[in-house]
């Protein structure tokens, strides 16, 4: 049976977690993955493994990735990150998007950033079947299925992303043969919520009765969260229920 995974992809740090709102843990022990993709002489590092070059190989280490995503060279040059990306930018074939210049073994290589995205989520998506088949029961027949068997993928979709942005998003997730296809791309406050409520889950209660009057229901309750990124900032209200207790059998409502 194959298991669900969501994937979190920020300018700095990318996150790999299980349906169950677990978090699956990077090659290193770590709990994020770096959201970068580097070249130097020999070869391509990407992840974690890219982290060390950002201050030894800084014009071939790319971050930022999904800043890129959809935009022309001259909307990323007007964007106030502009002045903090080491990297090369030029415009690329006949449309004007935005791609990349690195150095690999001594020569010029240009990349869209769709392309680099998908090297990214191709390396997590290994994370993701390391994890299925690390969990997974039945010894080593449990973990040969589990690899056997493609992970699907819900992707976190910051609200800012504009439809080319999306569109280049599902382009990069094709590329890197995303869970063979089953992707679903969800807003970022829908996942956040969704992990939310698999960790924190509302049990089911009844409040005692005011002075003179009936019941009150306490099966459900508001939480404010708060997301402070390198380039971004959100913030978002959601109510979480009680199993049964929410809106078409919800756990949880967006605000």
């Amino acid at each position: 049976m194959a298991t669900g995974f969501g994937l979190d992809i920020g300018s700095e740090s990318a996150y790999v977690v299980q349906d169950t709102g677990g978090i699956i843990r990077n090659e290193l022990g770590g709990h994020s993955s770096g959201s970068l993709v580097a070249f130097n002489e020999s070869e391509r590092v990407i992840g974690e493994a890219a982290v060390g070059q950002q201050s030894s190989n800084p014009k071939n280490t790319l971050g930022d990735l999904h800043l890129l995503l959809g935009q022309s060279l001259a909307a990323v040059e007007a964007s106030p990150r502009a002045p903090h990306l080491p990297f090369k930018r030029v415009a690329g074939d006949d449309d004007g998007k935005v791609a990349v210049v690195v150095n690999l073994r001594g020569q010029e290589k240009t990349f869209t950033p769709e392309a680099l995205l998908a090297m990214l989520l191709a390396q997590l998506k290994g994370l993701a079947a390391t994890g299925s088949a690390a969990s997974a029961g039945g010894g080593d027949a449990g973990r040969a299925a589990a690899l056997a068997a493609p992970p699907a993928f819900g992707l976190a979709v910051p609200l800012w992303f504009g439809p080319e942005a999306r569109v280049a998003l599902r382009d990069a997730a094709a590329i890197a043969e995303l869970g063979d296809g089953r992707v679903v791309f969800v807003d970022a406050p829908e996942a956040l919520c969704h992990v939310f409520a698999q960790k924190h889950p509302v049990e089911a209660a009844v409040a005692a009765p005011a002075e003179g009057g009936a019941e009150e229901s306490a099966n459900s309750r508001v939480h404010l969260f708060v997301d402070v990124g390198a380039t971004h900032a959100t913030a978002v209200v959601a109510r979480f229920f009680a199993p049964g207790a929410g809106p078409d059998g919800r756990t949880f409502e967006v605000r």
